[in-house]
């Protein structure tokens, strides 16, 4: 999934990118999104769009990977916690109303 939308998004975070670093700069003003797509696809081609999608992808996929093993870890962990519990006051019931 982060594969993906890394993917689609590469070319607005691009975009952004550049954007900001105009604001500080005395560059060319912004043409807007569409604009400054348009012409950074006719100037330094489609590809151009995906410039620096490789580290992005090296960032994000490995954190995604992680992120999602600690997650169904700690489900797994507090599934069980529960259960214990639930055992735990079972017994606790059962053995004072006896």
């Amino acid at each position: 999934a982060r594969l993906l939308t890394s993917s689609v998004t590469a070319p607005l975070e691009l975009i952004r990118t550049r954007q900001a670093a105009m604001v500080g700069s005395n560059s060319n003003v912004s043409r807007g999104l569409v604009g400054d797509l348009t012409h950074l696809v006719q100037t330094e081609g489609f590809f151009a769009l995906y410039q620096g999608l490789a580290p992005t992808l090296w960032r994000d996929v490995p954190f995604s990977a992680i992120y999602w093993l600690c997650l169904e870890q700690f489900k797994s962990l507090w599934k069980q916690h529960n259960e214990l519990r639930q055992t735990t006051t079972t017994t606790t019931t059962t053995t004072t109303t006896t």
